[in-house]
């Protein structure tokens, strides 16, 4: 398969470019650290070079709501194809003492929870027009460094974890889509 992926070299999505090299992927990266793709700035860009792509999947997180653009961008482009995207959100909803973990930590996990709600919107429908399949994972708080600044640990799970989700997502036949896989790790006491 060959698949793009946006924000491909920190956190969740370098390890999902990793995994699904190591399976014999074909994986193109868009970051704004290497200059290889803003999905802020560079939006027709990235989705001309992911147009010979059979996945997308849509990482890359801004606090401008660039990653909910570029979901309505790719699904526009795609909407008629035999492709599939996947959405990476959150599951902070499920997590109420995180909205009072800091100001920035704060209006992150409620863009985040914002997002979440658009794609569950466009999931909703039921579009039998619509060839593309659309799937969402939703991991708690995830070790990366947008949660860096939150000092406990008990609920951080790897990236990697994720990274296998999203690989388990791209093993699902061709007619099932995945609403949402929300993830998170088990709290522990002590290590």
């Amino acid at each position: 398969m060959k698949i793009a992926i946006t924000g491909h070299l920190n956190g969740i999505g370098k390890s999902c470019f990793e995994l699904l090299t190591h399976k014999g992927h074909d994986v193109i990266g868009f970051d704004v650290e290497d200059s290889s793709g803003d999905i802020t700035t560079d939006r027709d860009d990235i989705i001309l070079k992911s147009n010979d792509c059979d996945v997308f999947i849509n990482n890359a997180f801004t606090m401008s709501g660039s990653q909910i653009d570029m979901f309505n961008e790719i699904y526009e482009k795609w909407k008629d194809e035999s492709k599939q995207i996947i959405n990476v959100c959150s599951a902070s909803k499920f997590y109420p003492n995180i909205f009072n973990a800091g100001i920035d930590y704060n209006y992150i996990a409620k863009k985040k929870v914002f997002w979440k709600n658009i794609v569950k919107t466009h999931s909703d429908k039921i579009m039998p027009d619509v060839k593309v399949r659309v799937h969402t994972v939703s991991p708690g708080l995830v070790d990366t460094n947008i949660t860096k600044p939150l000092k406990d640990d008990t609920y951080k799970m790897s990236p990697d974890s994720v990274a296998l989700y999203v690989a388990w997502i791209l093993e699902q036949p061709d007619d099932i889509e995945i609403l949402d896989v929300a993830v998170r790790r088990k709290p522990y006491e002590d290590r």
